[in-house]
């Protein structure tokens, strides 16, 4: 284990009086980032600055993908995030907290668990250890574009899946590599299509919100099913992230014939679903992360008559 939990790793740094547990939590949020990037295992700190910085830089975004350069592939990054949207996670369950939003937290695409690794450790030190955590995952890879797809170019996905298949196993066991608590932690395994029906008619029956629905399908096909699945889910005031927006590409925000198509398939889905439900910004327009991810707070949800 490389780190003591959340907890107690605060307690210990605040119990020579010398830091408030207050200061403590970014403290070890920051630590527990550098780790989860693999910035603190690969950057050299004794190398001169320019060239130490030179690492850091590549993961601080998130333009740069860790995961699949060669000197990772053994396994040093946990996430493919940067520390831009790492951050932003953090504030978003800050302001959950804030605004006492009741809710879980979905991820949706988890790969190694490397952000809900940070989620589930920002829950706990925020006093929110015993909302549900959601891990929806295929745990397989992504799979081929389904027939009749919008984005039957996207067939070139899978040819990643040596490095995008996580066993759910080994993502549970991560959690415990670095010391955060998994007990209202749920993994949700399967393909969107199979696996979110019946995770939506169980948050359902219990009556319970989504507080932030992370999504990182990647593919048209993927994201889509979570926003017929989840997104009416989504309370009043909850938070939407989208990863692989692509904010740079085709950035228009309505679809007008083709203008709209984007290298990202997630991002054509958002746009897509924002036209057929007349969904509009309102009081609360998306909001760019880091280049590539995009937030957005439901200020009105969809009927639930349009789910799958």
């Amino acid at each position: 284990m490389l780190l003591a939990s959340p907890t107690v790793w605060v307690e210990h740094l605040a119990a020579n009086g010398m830091l408030t547990a207050e200061m403590a939590v970014p403290l070890y949020l920051r630590l527990l980032a550098s780790l989860l990037t693999g910035a603190a295992l690969l950057c050299d700190f004794s190398l001169p600055v320019e060239h130490f910085m030179g690492c850091v830089v590549k993961m601080r975004g998130g333009n740069y993908n860790p995961a699949l350069s060669s000197e990772l592939r053994g396994g040093a990054a946990t996430t493919m995030t940067g520390f831009g949207r790492l951050s932003s996670i953090v504030t978003l369950i800050k302001r959950v907290k804030e605004q006492r939003l009741p809710g879980s937290y979905l991820e949706a695409g988890v790969w190694r668990g490397g952000m809900s690794i940070m989620a589930t450790a920002s829950l706990q030190l925020y006093g929110l250890g015993a909302t549900p955590v959601y891990l929806c995952d295929s745990f397989q890879g992504l799979p081929l574009p389904r027939k009749g797809s919008l984005r039957h170019d996207e067939k070139g996905y899978s040819k990643f899946n040596s490095t995008m298949a996580v066993g759910m196993e080994t993502v549970l066991r991560n959690f415990d590599l670095f010391g955060v608590p998994r007990h209202a932690v749920t993994a949700v395994p399967g393909y969107f299509v199979d696996a979110l029906p019946p995770l939506r008619a169980s948050l359902l029956a219990k009556q319970e919100n989504i507080a932030v629905l992370r999504m990182d399908g990647d593919m048209y096909d993927s994201t889509i099913d979570i926003l017929y699945n989840l997104y009416d889910l989504v309370v009043v005031g909850g938070y939407v992230v989208v990863d692989d927006f692509g904010w740079g590409s085709g950035a228009s925000l309505r679809m007008s014939n083709q203008t709209a198509r984007s290298t990202f398939g997630a991002k054509m889905a958002v746009l897509d679903f924002r036209q057929k439900h007349g969904i509009e910004d309102g009081e609360h327009p998306m909001r760019d992360i880091d280049g590539l991810t995009v937030v957005k707070i439901p200020s009105c949800l969809v009927s639930r008559a349009t789910s799958l």
